[in-house]
């Protein structure tokens, strides 16, 4: 026995195994299809003595095995029990706080390393819809506020990518639309980002914020037609 796991509580119409790996399937009256392996902190049982075997064969043994794994096993985050998930909500919230307290204090850097703390406690698989939805709620303003941090320090890219990951979860959030468009303006994908402040004009259209990134938004695309104005007139003289 490698590990012993609560898997599905709810009701369960199917239940099926993986046909040569550790992987157990269910699926019931939810939307969704569970399945549980043994994690990522599991450990193997050492191997037995064998004639002739020494630490340096097994050694290339085990890399071989781990080559050979499926990708998206060996990838994949560890299926966690209630009460995991729920140490894993507490240890994610309380770096979230320590983020807060250092972004406020201009300390963007460290905020970046609590807030990636706290999101890599919550990679895990929720058991229930409870912690899925809970994972799910904690996540979202990390993201958002690792996404403020990265526009600090003028990471364009990487605050729009993260902003990108939470529009994938709500596609109206004003705070991912905003930071985004502001990340791609810095990098002039203006039809970007021109997509992202009229969705913000139809959510609020008196909103001063959104506003005036509308007003940057068109300065830039003034400047960017000026630009290229000049410079095509310059090779047709």
């Amino acid at each position: 026995l490698l590990r012993k796991i609560k898997a599905d509580g709810h009701v369960v119409n199917g239940v099926a195994p993986h046909p040569f790996l550790p992987v157990l399937a269910t699926c019931g009256i939810d939307r969704d299809v569970k399945y549980f392996h043994l994690g990522d902190d599991w450990h193997r049982p050492p191997r037995r003595a064998r004639a002739g075997a020494d630490s340096e064969s097994d050694r290339e043994e085990e890399e071989a095995e781990g080559r050979h794994r499926p990708l998206w096993l060996r990838d994949e985050p560890p299926v966690a029990t209630e009460e995991e998930c729920d140490r894993a909500l507490e240890v994610a919230e309380e770096a979230r706080q320590r983020g807060n307290g250092a972004f406020q204090g201009r300390r963007t850097e460290e905020a970046v390393q609590h807030y990636g703390e706290a999101l890599q406690a919550l990679r895990l698989h929720p058991p229930t819809e409870h912690h899925r939805l809970a994972v799910e709620q904690l996540e979202i303003p990390l993201r958002l506020n690792l996404a403020a941090c990265k526009l600090r320090m003028q990471r364009w890219s990487e605050a729009a990518e993260l902003c990108t990951a939470v529009l994938a979860k709500q596609e109206a959030n004003p705070k991912a639309l905003f930071r985004r468009a502001q990340a791609l303006l810095e990098v002039s994908e203006l039809d970007r980002a021109k997509e992202d402040v009229e969705h913000l004009m139809r959510i609020d259209p008196d909103d001063r914020e959104f506003q005036r990134l509308r007003a940057q938004l068109q300065q830039k695309k003034e400047a960017e037609k000026a630009r290229q104005h000049k410079f095509f007139s310059r090779l047709f003289k």
